[in-house]
């Protein structure tokens, strides 16, 4: 998709990002973004009906930096 269509579908964002205050480290991150379909898209707003647009919601909190960390492998 080209980068103006993405920008035209884009009606908000919104990043917050937090980190340690002596360390730097990343402790929490958060993007959220509004897409709409736009003014121009009656062909598509006629096949999803109601459906004006999406809220992209990304969380990432970071817990327990540099502690160790057990994972169990697969079970298949």
């Amino acid at each position: 998709m080209p980068q103006s269509r993405v920008r035209r579908a884009v009606e908000a964002s919104n990043v917050d990002l937090l980190t340690g205050r002596e360390v730097r480290l990343l402790r929490h991150l958060e993007l959220v973004i509004d897409v709409g379909l736009g003014q121009d898209r009656t062909e598509l707003k006629t096949a999803l009906g109601d459906l004006q647009g999406a809220r992209l919601r990304l969380v990432l909190d970071a817990t327990e930096i540099n502690q160790p960390v057990q994972v169990e492998p697969p079970a298949s």
